[in-house]
């Protein structure tokens, strides 16, 4: 199922994208917002924030192994705490903490400012580019949405040192901040980590309007098929290629056979895990070049 075709028809009429100023000045801190500029609150029937967070927690245990093991990483590779913590602006911009494996060295933040990470910054922990590329870091967000700070679905949340920025330099901006932050949503579907915030503003106003139950389920079921569809469409190349092999005459194998330090080795099946390798690797550097 492809994200870009489900969603070709989506109305994009909120206001007209304006991009975000060159060169302006990093902010530390916002500015309070007037609330005439706030839009009235969207709050979700008490029903479907139970479901939520009944969802959210089944997650969190269903996925512990998998969180230890990420524990377990962070800690051994990195010194410093497994998790961060750290300030981003929900519903009504009221500020929350938000939890994600940590993928960046201790301290990073206050030098990063008010910027976007680039592919070849130097912040990340050893296997701090694998956590994001996986998304495997955003899995402590789930707690969350326990919490009731972030939904399932909703604009992801946004650090308040673009926020005077992004309300000075983008129309209607404040319009998004009626919802509650998410972990996923239709910007994150039909655009990226360098999409920008203009542009992302287009399809969360178009959520606010159309927001429904059997929307956020396409929205999530859209947004697992796009993580996994890259290592599902590798990983079934590979079975093809192996199963292809096993399965050749044994006449026509046995002149694929040689002798390697004392052992007999199929060629072919050397030659599907050379393949194998190298469209990990090129995927590994297309990932480092998009999306960090």
């Amino acid at each position: 199922m492809d994200p870009e075709t489900t969603f070709r028809s989506l109305s994009l009429e909120a206001a007209a994208p304006v991009a975000a100023a060159h060169g302006a000045p990093s902010v530390t801190a916002a500015r309070p917002v007037r609330p005439s500029v706030l839009t009235p609150e969207v709050q979700d029937p008490w029903l479907v924030a139970v479901v939520q967070a009944t969802i959210a927690l089944t997650a969190l245990v269903l996925l512990s192994p998998i969180m230890l093991l990420v524990a377990i990483l962070v800690r051994a590779t990195s010194p410093g705490p497994v998790l961060y913590r750290g300030t981003r602006l929900g519903q009504g911009m009221r500020p929350f903490s938000i939890y994600k494996f940590r993928t960046l060295r201790v301290g990073s933040e206050g030098e990063i400012g008010a910027r976007l990470l680039q592919p070849r910054d130097s912040f990340y922990t050893p296997i701090g580019r694998f956590l994001k590329r996986t998304k495997l870091d955003e899995i402590p967000q789930l707690w969350n949405v326990v919490r009731g700070d972030m939904n399932l679905v909703g604009p992801r949340p946004v650090r308040p040192v673009f926020l005077e920025e992004f309300l000075a330099t983008i129309p209607g901006y404040a319009r998004r901040f009626a919802m509650k932050p998410g972990l996923t949503g239709v910007a994150q579907l039909r655009g990226g980590y360098f999409t920008t915030p203009a542009a992302k503003l287009r399809y969360e106003m178009w959520y606010l309007r159309e927001r429904s139950v059997s929307l956020d389920v396409a929205i999530l079921t859209l947004t697992g098929v796009k993580l996994l569809n890259r290592w599902i469409t590798l990983g079934g190349l590979l079975f093809a290629l192996f199963i292809f092999v096993s399965f050749m005459p044994s006449g026509i194998l046995d002149s694929f056979y040689i002798y390697a330090f004392g052992v007999r080795m199929s060629v072919a099946h050397v030659a599907v895990a050379a393949v194998g390798a190298w469209l990990l690797v090129r995927r590994r550097h297309a990932d480092d070049r998009i999306v960090v």
